[in-house]
């Protein structure tokens, strides 16, 4: 009795685990407190950032309070190669991000994503 109750628990973990590994990677997107500085040809200015996505296979998206969307996607070996910008759904750029006229950095509530603000000299 013992050894087949053992084995249903550990045949429904499998189960599970097994579930848990067959899920396909989505992206983890939530609201976030920070700030992001937006470039554009050396041009610079700092808006509210309120959004974050992260995501394995689609890359990492960043949103700001007044609609710009900056994020990187299309992983090849080890680094991504797509860089967008948006602004209200328009594609400003999209392409190499080492040829992009924009540019951005970020900070925050977290050291993770940035540093914190009070950090860097460019944050209001």
């Amino acid at each position: 009795m013992k050894i087949k109750r053992v084995t249903q628990i550990a045949s429904a973990s499998g189960l599970i685990a097994l579930g848990v590994m067959a899920a396909p990677a989505q992206a983890g997107c939530g609201h976030y407190n920070g700030q992001i500085q937006i470039c554009f040809k050396g041009k610079c200015e700092v808006q509210r950032m309120v959004r974050h996505c992260s995501s394995a296979v689609a890359g990492n998206q960043w949103i700001s309070d007044q609609g710009y969307q900056l994020g990187y996607s299309n992983p090849i070996g080890g680094r991504y190669t797509t860089f967008e910008v948006r602004r209200h759904s328009q594609v400003l750029y999209s392409g190499d991000p080492d040829k992009s006229p924009w540019s951005f950095e970020i900070c925050g509530e977290s050291r993770h994503v940035g540093g914190f603000c009070s950090a860097n000299p460019w944050a209001k």
